[in-house]
Parts: C-alpha cells; structure tokens; sequence
C-alpha cells in the first residue's frame, strides 16, 4: 500500500510546493502542444482548405481528393492499439517524439512528392501512418495517469490546446496558400510540426516508471482492469457505438464546413474563418467540460456535449448566412469535448492500468467513425443533394449518440476519485 500511495501522490501533483505546481503545468503545456500538432487540427480540419487549390493548380478531380482522407484515417485507426501498447510499455515521451518527428517530415513530402491523385491519396496515407501517434490516445494517456482528483480539468485544459490548433491551423494554412502554392503550404506546415514538436517532447515527463515497476500484480488490479476484462463489460461496447457516431458525424461537418461554405460563394478566408469558429468554441467548450466532468455525473455531461453538434448539423440544413455562426459554434462544443469525454469515463470505468491498450481500441473506432464521417460528406458532394442528407443523417446519430449516454449506470464509475 505505501508503494500505491506513492505512486498516487506523484499522480496527483498540487499547488502545495513550487515544484509540484511546475510539474503540473509542464506536464499540461507538453501534453497540450502535442494535442496543438495532433492530425486532427493540423492535417485534417485544414483538407478542406486544400480541396480547391489543389484541384485549380492541378486539374485533379475534387472529389477525388475529398475521397483521399478516408483511406489515410483508417489506417491511423489501425495503427491505435500498437500506439496503446507502446505508450503503455514505453512511456508517452519517447512515442511523441519520434511520432512528431515523423509527422512534420511526411508533410514536407507530401507537399513536395506528388505528382497525381494517386501519389497524393498515397503520400496522405504515409503522412497519417507516420503521424499515428498523434492522436488523443498518447496524451490522454499522460494526463489520466499524473491526474487523479482534478483529471476533468486536467484533460480539459490539455485538449483544448486541440481547438487552439482548429483556430489557427487553418489560418496558417489558408495564409500559406495564397501566399505561395499548395505544396509549399505543406512543406510549411510540416516544418513548423517539427520545430514545436521538439518543444513538447522536452516539456512531457513520464510517470516514474521505478515507481511502477514496484507495484505487485496483487497491487495492480486496483489500478483498473486489463484489456480483457474490459471486453467483458457492457459500458465498453456502448462506448465503441457512441465513439463511431459521434466522431463520424463531428468530424464529417467540421471538416467539410470549409467546402460547404466555398460551395455556396464563401471565400477561402471566410471559409477559414468559420473554421476558426468551430475551434474558439472547442477552447471553451473543452475548459467548462472539464470542470463539469469532476463536478456533475459524466454521462448527463456528455449527453449535452453529442446533442450540441447533432442540433449544429440541423442548423446548416438550409446554408442560411445566419446560421452559420451558431452552426460552427455547436459543431466545436461537440470537436471541444467528445475525447475528453471518452478518455475521461474510460479511465473512470476501466481504470489506468492498461489505459493506452484500452484507449487504443477506443480510438480505433473512433478514427474509423471519422473516416466513414469524411467519406460520407465527400460522397455527398458527388450527389445531387449535396450535403443536405448527410446533415440530416449526421444530426440523427448525433442525438442516438447522446441518448446513449445516458444508459450508463453510476456504480460502473469505480475507479479515481469518488463520484458525489
């Protein structure tokens, strides 16, 4: 027990000494710069912007390259529960590291290397793969496992350095583009990757793993459960069903707000703009989920978090000006919050013992959930009815996605902090 104690108080860092407030901010600031260069704000929501210029200088097809982001999502969804395991095994440090490090070269090329739709839709891929680890899994990963009393916030704050990314990336990218060319806005972009990645990596610290290694395996499973255990519990697959839609539909409409709006006269500025939108609401939505996730049950948090963008979708049915706004706005509480939420009830429910195997699995179908979303609305585009079905289905699984929520059951929550 003095080992688990020790383990806890080095996991729960507070403001008491100089030193502890300092771990906890650099363990916040290097978890969140890493969720700033996460694929999602660098790589994913900027594609929009990428869409046109592309097809302009190249005379590619359009839907072509709105299909190409699909196949590349997939495989960073298969590529999640190796990044579990060597998160689990090797600490979050050292996969961050050599995963931005990867990332921001794979941008360069793909910016330098194709040559046609099928080199890009390849060096896509590669840029994804590479980046694998740049998703929520690792950093989420860090925070559980240095958080135990305030984790809602911990996490809160650490990913919404995610939507900071949603704010700026698409101006930095927009920005490159009509300054220069597509290729060189990748090449910038991936520069850019590398210089702050190394930042990150200096700022993330590991929990001590001597610490660890001290813990017996009688000690261990009060720690939470093992990947198989949580296969047994009904709360996982009903996390994998919520994980799918709400990523597919959150993902799909984000993504393609950029070209919805281009489509209907915007230019790539305000389409930029309205991007950025979606990513000041993320900042703030992710900061007050947070707080209310260590003070309010978790699912009645998350039933507000998945209806939010359920009723954005329902708001750009009709492509009126005025909507666009609040649209964008309900679409970022929703990108703000689905992964903290889902990291959050999974170490809750699970536990942090193999928190990144566990996770991993998760993200697996979330990413899936996110490359069926992008391919859906690419589909869409293609059709005679645009983007319209494709709001209106996304809104329907939005609000399933949150009823679901709420079958979750309060005793199920039993690992961490005891729930009020």
């Amino acid at each position: 027990m003095e080992t688990m104690q020790r383990i806890k108080s080095v996991g729960m860092p507070t403001a008491s000494t100089a030193s502890g407030m300092w771990q906890s901010i650099r363990i916040i600031l290097g978890a969140g710069l890493g969720m700033f260069l996460n694929i999602g704000p660098v790589l994913l929501f900027t594609f929009g912007l990428f869409i046109a210029p592309i097809s302009r200088q190249t005379g590619w097809s359009t839907v072509s390259l709105a299909a190409a982001i699909g196949p590349a999502m997939l495989l960073t969804a298969a590529l999640q529960p190796a990044i579990g395991f060597l998160v689990d095994r090797y600490g979050v440090r050292r996969v961050a590291l050599l995963s931005l490090l990867m990332f921001g070269g794979s941008l360069i090329a793909l910016g330098i290397l194709p040559e046609s739709e099928r080199t890009f839709a390849m060096s896509l891929c590669v840029a994804t793969c590479l980046g694998a680890a740049q998703t929520p899994l690792p950093y989420s990963c860090l925070v559980s496992c240095w958080f135990d009393k305030h984790r809602g916030l911990a996490l809160g704050v650490t990913l919404a350095f995610s939507g900071l990314g949603v704010t700026v990336w698409p101006h930095v990218a927009g920005e490159l583009i009509v300054a220069s060319n597509w290729r060189n806005a990748y090449a910038g972009m991936g520069m850019i990757v590398l210089a702050l990645g190394g930042v990150a990596a200096y700022l993330i610290k590991d929990l001590p793993r001597q610490g660890l290694a001290a813990v017996t395996e009688a000690q261990l499973p009060a720690d939470g459960m093992t990947v198989r255990e949580s296969l047994r519990r009904r709360t996982f697959w009903l996390l994998i069903g919520v994980a799918f839609s709400i990523s597919a539909i959150i993902t799909g409409a984000s993504m393609h707000l950029p070209s919805m709006l281009v489509a209907h006269g915007a230019s790539l500025r305000g389409a930029a703009s309205a991007a950025s939108i979606v990513g000041l609401s993320s900042i703030v939505s992710r900061l007050l989920i947070g707080v209310a996730l260590d003070r309010i049950f978790a699912p009645f948090v998350a039933f507000v978090v998945f209806m939010a963008p359920a009723l954005g979708c329902l708001l750009l049915l009709d492509g009126h000006a005025a909507a666009i706004i609040p649209a964008a706005a309900l679409l970022g509480v929703g990108l703000g919050a689905e992964v903290d939420v889902l990291a959050y009830v999974a170490s809750r429910v699970f536990g942090v013992r193999c928190f990144g195997a566990i996770y991993g699995v998760l993200m697996v179908v979330f990413l899936m959930g996110t490359s069926a979303g992008s391919a859906f609305f690419a589909r869409a585009l293609s059709g005679h009815d645009g983007y319209h079905r494709a709001l209106l289905l996304s809104a329907m699984m939005g609000a399933i996605a949150a009823c679901l929520m709420l079958m979750m059951r309060k005793r199920e929550f039993r690992y961490g902090v005891t729930r009020p």
